[in-house]
């Protein structure tokens, strides 16, 4: 079941479902929220723009006090 985020999560640290950083929760929207990557992260998905991706809510598997963890395919 997917987590509900807030403007409350907007700067926290997002995981994928093996565990690894690939950035923060930049801006929450009513879909979900876009993830700002991380430097370094390579990115094999294409997104809004080279920096930010759009993932929608159904992708977020948990929302804790410090991070954001993914789920499957990552779906904008």
């Amino acid at each position: 079941m997917a987590s509900q985020l807030s403007e409350d999560d907007v700067g926290k640290s997002v995981y994928d479902d093996d565990g690894n950083e690939v950035g923060t929760v930049d801006e929450v929207t009513d879909e979900g929220f876009f993830l700002r990557f991380g430097e370094g992260v390579e990115v094999t998905w294409g997104g809004a723009d080279e920096d930010r991706y759009p993932i929608g809510s159904g992708s977020v598997a948990d929302v804790t006090a410090d991070r954001v963890t993914l789920e499957g395919d990552f779906e904008g």
